[in-house]
């Protein structure tokens, strides 16, 4: 095994309730991303809820799942526990969201080498070239390393980056990043990689051509609906 794959998925999330489970391409969506992710060789991939009706939409489609606590505070809280769970923590981790339907190989692959060449924390990103302001499209500014230097749901200015919502950590990062404390950036943006980055722990950005398709509003949904008739 290369690494593991998690997806923290719940039913609760608060702009698409049932989010993980809604229909696209004939299949709930957090099976679509379980079964794209185990493309990539050497990957193991779990699903990491509270939720009875995800765990059992996962075993009916034979998708590896781990049952977590309902009110953990955070998707990183749910692949921690997992990990654990499963005794994985001698391998890189990927956190991978449950609302990307159609993540690639070659994601998982720019995570695995950044890791790889010796990143703690990796993630990625793609040219923005749509309005700034939405906030469910979170912007990153790189420094000239390719390192994060600032996530926001406002705009960050040229050169446009969006932010895509998937990370690695290598082997023994994770448990260190969940003992950190919340970060005063954190509660204003609600983005979690905040804490990371302004306790002092840098994260690695792969670019990528386009941004995948991710699911976070009703419009998006029928986007994605549409777009899995085109690539099954």
């Amino acid at each position: 095994m290369r690494a593991i794959a998690v997806i923290p998925a719940r039913m609760a999330a608060s702009r698409l309730p049932g989010k993980p489970l809604a229909e696209i391409g004939g299949e709930p969506m957090v099976v679509r991303v379980a079964r794209r992710l185990r493309r990539a060789p050497g990957l193991r991939v779990v699903v990491a809820t509270g939720d009875a009706p995800i765990l059992a939409a996962c075993s009916r489609a034979g998708v590896d799942t781990v049952e977590t606590p309902v009110d953990l505070p955070s998707g990183t809280h749910r692949v921690g526990h997992a990990v654990r769970a499963l005794g994985a923590g001698g391998v890189p981790v990927l956190n991978v969201q449950g609302d990307e339907p159609f993540v690639e190989t070659e994601s998982v692959e720019l995570l695995l080498d950044a890791l790889d060449e010796g990143a703690g924390i990796a993630t990625l990103a793609a040219p923005y070239a749509g309005d700034p302001g939405v906030p469910e499209r979170v912007k990153v500014r790189v420094d000239a390393a390719g390192r994060a230097v600032a996530f926001s749901r406002r705009d960050l200015g040229e050169p446009r980056l969006q932010h895509l919502g998937m990370y690695g950590f290598g082997v023994g990062v994770l448990p260190l990043l969940l003992s950190l404390p919340e970060t005063e950036g954190e509660r204003r943006e609600r983005l979690e990689q905040l804490r990371w980055l302004e306790h002092g722990h840098p994260i690695e950005v792969r670019c990528v051509r386009r941004a995948p398709l991710a699911v976070d509003t009703p419009e998006d949904l029928r986007a994605a609906r549409a777009a899995a008739v085109r690539r099954p």
